[in-house]
């Protein structure tokens, strides 16, 4: 019986019995359970650019004078009235010392520039009594005023020859304007006794032109041009050499061209300090920004 019972046993042990269950030995650690990757945080919008502001480049405004040395001035030729005052000084010895003072006030606060009518090689009669040239005398630029002043014939010269042909030199001075491109504010200074002519190929001293004023007024409406108008030794009244009133044609234009000034419209050589003014405002207005930003 007890050889049965092993028998019995060793058949037992020799068949396969189930595997057990792993044991976690004693303070074995459990796996950690996977994080979640976080989520990526949305990248910032990438900011407008900030304007970088820098000085502004100095530009300085521009004034062209447009200058009469017809005949009437030292009263030399055909066109009528007195050409000197009290003091004995021509027109055209008024005009000098007028721009001079002028171009003195401006000098290093503007860019200048002259044109004269008739040019200097102008006649006392014939083709070239209209003679204005196609260029500026004095071409703008930054000049002292004694260096400008040496462009334009001297105080005390006699003997003008020709008329008034101011319209043309007004379209001289536009047309060189022109040339300097950008956007720098600009006045043109007319002075003259009056009596603007030229107009009229048959009687080109005899008749007086009246389109002056619609060119200035052009200036001023479609390029932005100021026309200042200074009147020297006006004569009053109905003049026959060209025929008409200066007093008129001339406050007419001052009105076309935006800087008109008292009753009369024009700015009179003899009152420097109110004509100084009036360009000193032009220029304090035409002043640069301090900065420019982009």
């Amino acid at each position: 019986m007890f050889a049965s019972l092993l028998l019995v046993t060793a058949a037992l042990t020799g068949c396969d019995a189930p595997e057990a269950s792993p044991v976690d030995a004693p303070g074995a650690e459990e796996p950690m359970p996977e994080e979640d990757e976080p989520t990526p945080e949305p990248e910032p919008m990438p900011e407008e650019d900030e304007p970088v502001c820098e000085p502004a480049p100095v530009v300085l405004p521009r004034v062209m004078f447009v200058l009469d040395k017809s005949s009437s001035m030292t009263n030399s030729g055909e066109e009528s009235g007195a050409p000197v005052d009290e003091s004995g000084l021509t027109r055209w010895a008024q005009l000098h010392a007028a721009v001079g003072s002028l171009a003195r006030a401006l000098e290093g606060d503007a860019v200048m520039g002259a044109v004269l009518f008739p040019s200097t090689y102008a006649e006392k009669t014939g083709e070239a009594v209209c003679e204005v040239r196609s260029v500026p005398e004095a071409a703008v630029g930054p000049y002292r005023a004694a260096d400008l002043m040496k462009l334009l014939p001297r105080a005390n010269m006699k003997g003008f020859r020709g008329g008034s042909p101011a319209q043309a030199a007004y379209a001289t001075a536009l047309d060189h304007l022109a040339t300097l491109g950008g956007s720098a504010p600009t006045a043109i200074v007319l002075v003259t006794d009056g009596g603007l002519n030229c107009a009229d190929d048959v009687a080109p001293l005899a008749v007086a032109d009246d389109g002056l004023a619609e060119l200035v007024g052009f200036a001023r409406e479609s390029l932005q041009i100021s026309t200042f108008v200074i009147g020297v030794g006006v004569a009053p009244g109905d003049q026959s050499v060209p025929s008409g009133d200066p007093n008129v044609a001339l406050r007419e234009i001052a009105l076309a061209g935006g800087a008109a000034h008292g009753e009369l419209g024009y700015f009179a050589a003899t009152d420097p300090a109110s004509l100084s003014a009036a360009l000193a405002a032009f220029v304090a207005g035409a002043a640069a920004p301090a900065t420019t930003c982009r």
